[in-house]
C-alpha cells in the first residue's frame, strides 16, 4: 500500500499480485486507488478506482487488504473519476465518468448497473436581498448498459422560492419549480418511443413556529423549545408509464424524517411522483446556557389528500393510505463525547412498530471519531 499527503493532493493506493497455481497458473491481482487533487482554486479532481483480475477474487481472498477500506462493495467495484468546480460564485458543477466491474457468481448473479459516461451537472444559485432565491439545475447523462435500454437524458430543474417571510419565531417559505426531462433512447422495443419528454410543475409551502421557555434539565438551567412545522407539496400528475420512460437511476425513497419534507418521493430523475399531501411535525429541544443541544425529540406524520398514481416501472403506485406511519426520533448527548440516537416507525392501522433503530456515537474531540 502507498499513501501520500501534500497540500494540493492526497491519496492511497493498495495493490496485490500473485501467480496462482490453483487457478490455472493465471496471474491474479487486485487494486484499489483513491486520489484527490486540487487542480486550481475551485477546481478539484477525485478518482476512486477498484479492479480485480477475475470474478472469484473477492470470494477466494476474503481478507484481502485491498478490500478493507470502508465504502467498497466486494462484488460491485466502482471506477469513478469526478472533476468539480465551485469557485464561490453562482455557478458550480461536476463532470463525472462512472462505471463498475461486476463480480458475478453463477449461483447468485446480480444485476449490472448503468455506467454514466459521462454525467455533467451544472447548478446556478442566486440569493437576492429581496428574498427571492433562484436555483436552476442542469444534468446531462449518457447511460450505457450491455443489454438494457440505454441512451441520453437531459434534466432541467428551475426553482424560485421566497425566503423573506421569516421572524425570530416563525418562517413561511413558498417555492415554485418545474422538472423538465428529455430522453434520446436506443435499444428500445418500439422505435417510435426513442424520445419521450415531460415537464412536471411543483408548488410547495414550508412553514413553522418556534416557542421557547426557561426550563431545567437534570438540575441544570436550559431553554426548552417547541417547534411545530407544516409542509405542503403539490406536484401535478403526469403519466410516466414504464413502457415509455426508462428507469436508469430511480427508486422509491425509504420513509424517513428527512423524506417527509421532500417534494419528490422518488430518488433519481426518471420518475417525478405526483403529490397532494401535508406533513405535520413537532420538535422539542433542550439547549444548555452555552447553546449546546442536550436533547432533541421529534414526531412527524404525512397525510395524503389524494392517492399517488405514478409508480416505478410498469407497476402502478402502491396505495399508501390516507396517512403514513408515524415517525418518532430522539437524540440525546449523555456526555460531551457520547450521543445516543433512537428512531421508531409506528403503523397506526396495525398498531405495531415497523422499524426501530438505535445508535451510540462517541467523539473524543472535535474532528475525531
Amino acid at each position: 500500500a502507498a499513501r501520500y499527503l501534500e497540500r494540493e493532493f492526497a491519496g492511497e493506493t493498495r495493490f496485490e499480485f500473485m501467480n496462482d497455481a490453483d487457478y490455472a497458473n493465471r496471474s491474479r491481482y487486485a487494486v484499489s486507488a483513491r486520489h484527490n487533487l486540487n487542480l486550481y482554486p475551485g477546481v478539484g479532481l477525485a478518482v476512486d478506482y477498484n479492479a480485480v483480475s477475475d470474478n472469484d477474487y473477492a470470494r477466494d481472498f476474503p481478507f484481502s487488504h485491498v478490500f478493507e477500506r470502508p465504502g467498497i462493495n466486494r462484488r460491485l467495484l466502482s471506477q469513478v473519476a469526478t472533476m468539480s468546480y465551485s469557485a464561490g460564485g453562482p455557478w458550480s458543477g461536476t463532470l463525472q465518468l462512472a462505471d463498475f466491474q461486476v463480480l458475478q457468481d453463477r449461483n447468485a448473479p446480480i444485476g449490472i448497473p448503468y455506467a454514466r459516461l459521462p454525467q455533467l451537472n451544472l447548478n446556478y444559485s442566486d440569493f437576492n436581498d429581496n428574498g427571492f432565491n433562484v436555483n436552476v439545475g442542469y444534468q446531462y447523462t449518457n447511460f450505457s448498459h450491455p443489454t438494457a435500454v440505454q441512451g441520453d437524458r437531459l434534466v432541467v430543474n428551475p426553482r424560485v422560492s421566497y425566503d423573506y417571510l421569516r421572524t425570530p419565531g416563525s418562517f413561511i417559505v413558498p417555492s415554485l419549480s418545474a422538472h423538465a426531462t428529455y430522453y434520446n433512447l436506443n435499444q428500445v422495443a418500439n422505435s417510435t418511443m426513442t424520445a419521450p419528454s415531460r415537464i412536471v410543475p411543483t408548488f410547495s409551502l414550508d412553514s413553522g413556529l418556534l416557542f421557547e421557555r426557561s426550563a431545567s434539565f437534570f438540575g441544570r438551567d436550559a431553554i426548552q423549545t417547541l417547534e411545530p412545522r407544516a409542509y405542503y407539496p403539490y406536484t401535478s400528475y403526469v403519466q410516466q408509464n414504464g413502457g415509455l420512460y426508462p428507469t436508469f437511476d430511480s427508486t422509491i425513497a425509504d420513509l424517513s424524517y428527512g423524506m417527509m419534507f421532500r417534494e419528490y418521493r422518488f430518488i433519481g430523475n426518471d420518475r417525478i411522483g405526483d403529490a397532494n399531501q401535508l406533513t405535520l411535525a413537532m420538535t422539542s429541544r433542550y439547549l444548555e446556557s452555552d447553546g449546546a443541544e442536550r436533547l432533541r425529540m421529534a414526531i412527524a406524520q404525512r397525510f395524503n389528500f389524494s392517492q399517488p398514481r405514478v409508480g416505478l416501472g410498469t407497476d402502478p403506485a402502491v396505495n399508501s393510505g390516507e396517512k403514513s406511519d408515524v415517525l418518532l426520533l430522539a437524540t440525546g448527548r449523555v456526555t460531551r463525547e457520547t450521543r445516543l440516537d433512537a428512531n421508531f416507525q409506528y403503523n397506526q392501522q396495525r398498531g405495531e412498530i415497523n422499524r426501530v433503530n438505535f445508535g451510540v456515537y462517541w467523539q473524543p474531540e472535535p474532528l475525531k471519531v
